[in-house]
């Protein structure tokens, strides 16, 4: 919805053409996987962009001589985004800021952008008095010592062109739509406040995204609204237009989500097997692999089958155990355990006497033999572990 609030603020024309981009970008969006994965999960991050397309909205809207409301939301939402994120903010700030000197300069002598401000950052700080109050400034400090270390740190670092393959995979096929359609923005005639946010804004956050050492997959999410309006600029020009060029890329594109659903076919899929597997059992690759075996319960367990013996990969909740005699297993060999997760081996404790060996990392070791010595009441980004 708010995106489309978008297309219907950014882009001239007939109120009927604005109709149809806004609907189509609400559908290219709701169609993208990176954002639809993200939307069933209801993580911070998708509040976090709503947000912040609220205060873009609300920087398009503010005019001068139009309702208060739109200079005091747009002030407000620096703040409620901090709350959500912290320092994070400070990317999609810096990406706004050519929009907000060159556009909406005028802002900045508006007592309502002001009071909007106060009012947003007021939490944030009320916030962080009674954190530090609490539980010291060390804590409250490391908020900052978080931003830091991500910008620094090379544990999550996957180079500097890590979006440019990342992005296009979660988004596709709509990043191929556009790229179409910012290549038509930029040819053609719009408002500067226009360019400034279909173009420049998603480039700046793109550059500042690849800049930050750390980089995940929903640091992206807040590029996939702008993708939608692009695509959907896209696609209504290829629909409208009668140019044989459009017409073969309108062929090209349906070849290859054909050839897309053909290649998902042949991909394989966990499925419960030949049907004669016991209740709660499933063999992913029954052909290609028959020994091995998948439980569900609070994670996956998998079960590598060697006659009456088996090996577990994870132990998940303990709820395994009475099924194991229903495939023939008599005997644990070995369990490993791929890292320090309690939704892993929370279930050990059935086992009266563990029947086989428990294997962990060589580098987490110390976290299975004292996993005390690494709580903290007042946890600082300088002890150890602390990532």
């Amino acid at each position: 919805g708010l995106s489309s609030r978008l297309v219907l603020q950014l882009l001239p024309g007939e109120r009927s053409r604005q109709r149809t981009l806004a609907a189509l970008t609400a559908a290219l969006l709701a169609l993208t996987p990176l954002w639809l994965n993200y939307a069933h999960l209801a993580t911070q991050d998708m509040l976090l962009l709503a947000v912040e397309l609220t205060g873009i909205s609300a920087l398009v809207a503010s005019a001068p001589g139009r309702s208060l409301i739109w200079p005091l939301l747009a002030g407000l939402s620096p703040g409620l985004a901090f709350l959500i994120k912290g320092f994070m903010v400070a990317l999609p700030l810096l990406a706004v800021a050519p929009y907000l000197l060159l556009e909406r300069r005028w802002l900045l002598r508006r007592p309502a952008f002001w009071l909007g401000l106060l009012l947003g950052w007021l939490p944030v700080v009320a916030w962080l008095a009674l954190s530090s109050q609490q539980f010291g400034l060390p804590v409250v400090a490391g908020l900052w010592q978080k931003l830091l270390y991500l910008s620094g740190s090379d544990v999550y670092s996957a180079g500097p062109f890590y979006y440019l393959w990342n992005i296009p995979a979660n988004t596709a096929p709509w990043i191929l739509a556009a790229l179409a359609g910012w290549i038509l923005l930029g040819r053609a005639s719009l408002p500067r406040g226009t360019r400034l946010l279909l173009l420049l804004y998603p480039l700046l956050l793109l550059l500042l995204l690849s800049c930050f050492r750390t980089k995940t997959p929903y640091y992206g999410l807040q590029l996939t609204p702008w993708i939608a309006i692009a695509g959907a600029l896209a696609v209504e020009r290829w629909s409208l237009s009668e140019s044989r060029r459009w017409r073969r890329l309108d062929r090209g594109l349906a070849l290859l989500g054909g050839l897309l659903l053909v290649s998902a076919q042949a991909i394989p899929t966990v499925s419960a097997g030949d049907g004669e597997l016991p209740q709660g059992w499933q063999q992913p690759f029954p052909q290609v692999f028959p020994q091995l075996y998948l439980w569900r319960d609070v994670c996956n367990v998998w079960v590598i089958r060697e006659q009456d013996s088996a090996l577990l990969i994870c132990f998940g909740d303990g709820s395994i155990l009475p099924s194991l005699e229903s495939l023939g297993i008599r005997r644990i060999e070995r369990i490993l355990l791929p890292d320090h997760h309690r939704e892993q081996y929370q279930g050990l404790y059935r086992l009266p006497q563990l029947p086989a060996l428990v294997t962990v990392p060589q580098s987490e070791l110390s976290l299975f033999h004292e996993p005390g010595k690494y709580r903290r009441w007042r946890p600082t980004l300088g002890d150890e572990r602390s990532e």
